[in-house]
């Protein structure tokens, strides 16, 4: 998953990489499964056992979901109909979307057509603002690239697991452990010094 530079330093990750193509909007926002090739960087090496691999191509399959989150609004139309005739002169549509402080319930999907559905569901009138591609992507149990606040609670559960006598498993750990559950967690500053990001500073 990590790579070298010349130097043998840590310079980047196949999460960096695949990072780096999404908030590029080199990655579909097309619900669903996608294949993806990557390039590696210049100077970038794999080692394995203390050899060098020799990398001919990489693929990833990348998920991407949809995450909604609906707010319900007060809606008034008014029109100005001329007594004579009843004819409508004028008409003006106000809406009001005054969210109050908390917590909103999100919805996910991972097709097309569940998004759909869900949509076409909806009661009332719908105002739909579009999509946005989060600034982060996840990987594991973590939204990478890493936040500091992300790395103290990866490290916390893993000295409770090694002082536990446990085996140390990313995968087995859940997003609410490191995250939390809330998406204000994908807007956390990236923490300093991540290796991929002083490399394209350079």
């Amino acid at each position: 998953m990590f790579f070298r530079d010349d130097e043998g330093k840590l310079c980047g990750s196949l999460p960096d990489l695949v990072w780096d193509k999404w908030v590029k909007g080199e990655i579909t926002d097309s619900i669903g499964e996608h294949e993806i090739l990557l390039s590696l960087p210049t100077g970038w090496h794999q080692i394995i056992q203390g050899q060098e691999a020799n990398i001919k191509s990489i693929k990833v399959n990348v998920s991407v979901v949809a995450i909604v989150l609906t707010l319900s609004g007060t809606l008034n139309h008014y029109q100005l109909i001329d007594a004579k005739d009843g004819a409508i002169e004028k008409n003006q549509i106000k809406a009001l979307f005054n969210p109050v402080p908390g917590k909103y319930p999100i919805h996910e999907f991972r097709t097309e057509q569940d998004l759909s559905s869900y949509l076409d569901n909806q009661q009332g009138i719908k105002l739909s603002i579009g999509r946005f591609g989060l600034p982060r992507i996840r990987w594991l149990s973590i939204y990478w690239p890493p936040s500091k606040k992300a790395m103290l609670a990866l490290a916390r559960i893993h000295k409770e697991k090694i002082e536990q006598g446990q085996t140390f498993d990313m995968s087995a750990i859940s997003l609410d452990e490191i995250e939390g559950d809330d998406l204000n967690a994908l807007w956390e500053p990236i923490i300093e010094d991540h290796p991929f990001l002083k490399r394209k500073v350079q």
